[in-house]
């Protein structure tokens, strides 16, 4: 219950508008670009749900030397498309390595948040969802992740 509280006290604070949520959807991810091509074109795989073009234009971009934000961003988008995949193991790594390296920091919370999520981890991914809306108050995709936490907890 306690949860259900601050997930709702956090969605109250936000100044993004939040629509109705259906329980049983996926959180929300969000897709990271940068100056790197292969980045770029994960993020775009991302946002049309194309999860495997995401993962090996996220790895591809990992493959290549790249600033230390390209890697991060890469990192993000890839945590984002194996969570997606089911590939559990896979995800955790890409996120640990997303959120040390991010260059926004709340897009690899957010994104780690969902695949905790997707994992079965809720408190943690709670966590992370409200820390990801805290860094970034006006983004939808923290937002929503923490009206998911809301709509999925125990009345």
């Amino acid at each position: 219950m306690l949860r259900l509280s601050l997930a709702c006290a956090a969605l109250a604070a936000a100044s993004v508008p939040v629509s109705a949520q259906d329980c049983s959807e996926a959180p929300v991810f969000v897709a990271h670009a940068s100056g790197n091509s292969a980045v770029r074109a994960s993020a775009t795989r991302i946002e049309r749900q194309q999860w495997r073009d995401a993962a090996a234009f996220a790895s591809q971009a990992l493959g290549r030397r790249g600033s230390a934000s390209q890697r991060g961003a890469a990192f993000a988008n890839l945590c984002a498309a194996q969570a997606m995949l089911g590939e559990h193991d896979g995800a955790g790594e890409a996120c640990a390595a997303a959120v040390e390296n991010a260059p926004e920091t709340w897009v690899a919370l957010n994104n780690r948040g969902g695949a905790l999520w997707l994992a079965g981890d809720r408190d943690a991914a709670f966590a992370d969802f409200q820390t990801a809306a805290e860094l970034a108050p006006d983004e939808a995709g923290p937002a929503s992740n923490l009206a998911l936490v809301a709509c999925a907890a125990p009345g």
